[in-house]
């Protein structure tokens, strides 16, 4: 009987604790619109938890015949998939297709990748039986560049850049400056005491930005072309764009991120340096919550907001201190 009760509760033990690594994820359809060496394309992708995954044999499909190509070779004893660069990809159907548009559920991958024999780790979810990557991951190992054109709302993919080519990123700040000087036009006041600089701005970006729930930027300057030129965006878009704007009228400016919370969910607000000291400012509207404009650390510590701990918990060792 004690045999019997150990192995059971050994049993318990397993399943409880291996569970959560194998847990289930929302994995939304999204038909994404890429634009691969000039040549447009629609594939089904997956975002989750903010982030769009494609099926890796879509990526090798698309490379195909371009000097950024690779094969791809399941083995389903070992549950592993090896890559090698330069080789054509041999399709096996299914590849490159719009999907049936409805969202799905989504495994962490565990399957193991090596590239020319080498073992790589790119985070990836399984959607019905597919393993699913994000495009700048592969980007990096495979060194073709991805970008994004916010107005347009698509991938940009070039084969004869590599993945850290600088010019798109220069027009995005092109952009980005345009954009904030149209604005400040408008409503800067130069005259005005910094804070109410930053006041005018906080104001601004409280009446004019819309919050919604969608992200998936490369850097801040993407970010604050959708929130300047669409008005809406989540935290990190309203951040970025109010950042925009300060940095244009010459304040210095750093993003803060939240700590991990249980639901690993992310919110960003920023530091603004006023008359040579750091205070925080969020431009997000959170329920049921004080206005966060130019607060100190203490003073943000002491924002109450309801069903919801720890809020503005942050790294303070990696930020400026405030007053």
């Amino acid at each position: 009987m004690k045999k019997l009760l150990s192995f059971f509760l050994v049993i318990v033990f397993i399943v409880g604790f291996a569970s959560p690594l194998h847990a289930d994820v929302k994995a939304i359809y999204n038909l994404a619109t890429l634009i691969i060496d000039g040549e447009k394309i629609s594939v089904q992708a997956y975002n989750v938890a903010g982030n769009n995954y494609f099926k890796l044999r879509d990526v090798a499909m698309f490379l195909n015949g371009s000097e950024k190509q690779f094969s791809v070779a399941w083995n389903g004893k070992t549950r592993s998939i090896s890559l090698i660069t330069g080789e054509s990809y041999s399709a096996v159907g299914g590849e490159l297709s719009e999907g049936d548009g409805v969202n799905k559920r989504g495994l962490l991958s565990t399957a193991s990748i090596t590239k020319d024999g080498s073992r790589i780790s790119p985070k990836g979810y399984n959607v019905s039986g597919n393993n699913y990557y994000k495009l700048r991951d592969l980007g990096d190992y495979f060194n073709f560049f991805v970008g994004w054109d916010g107005v347009k709302r698509e991938i940009i993919i070039s084969t004869s850049d590599s993945a850290t080519s600088e010019d798109p990123e220069n027009e995005d700040a092109k952009m980005v400056d345009k954009l904030a000087r149209e604005i400040l036009d408008d409503i800067d006041s130069p005259s005005s005491s910094s804070r109410s600089r930053v006041r005018i701005v906080y104001d601004w970006s409280r009446e004019k930005l819309r919050y919604s729930s969608f992200s998936d930027y490369k850097n801040w300057e993407e970010a604050a072309i959708r929130g300047l030129k669409y008005r809406t965006g989540d935290c990190y878009v309203l951040c970025s764009t109010c950042k925009a704007l300060l940095d244009k009228m010459g304040f210095e400016t750093k993003m803060v991120t939240r700590s991990k919370n249980a639901k690993n969910i992310k919110h960003h607000w920023l530091l603004v340096k006023v008359d040579g000291s750091w205070y925080h400012m969020d431009p997000t509207k959170v329920q049921k919550s004080k206005s966060v404009f130019l607060l100190t650390d203490d003073e943000l510590d002491a924002v109450v907001v309801p069903g919801r701990p720890e809020f503005y918990k942050f790294d303070k060792n990696l930020y400026p201190r405030t007053p």
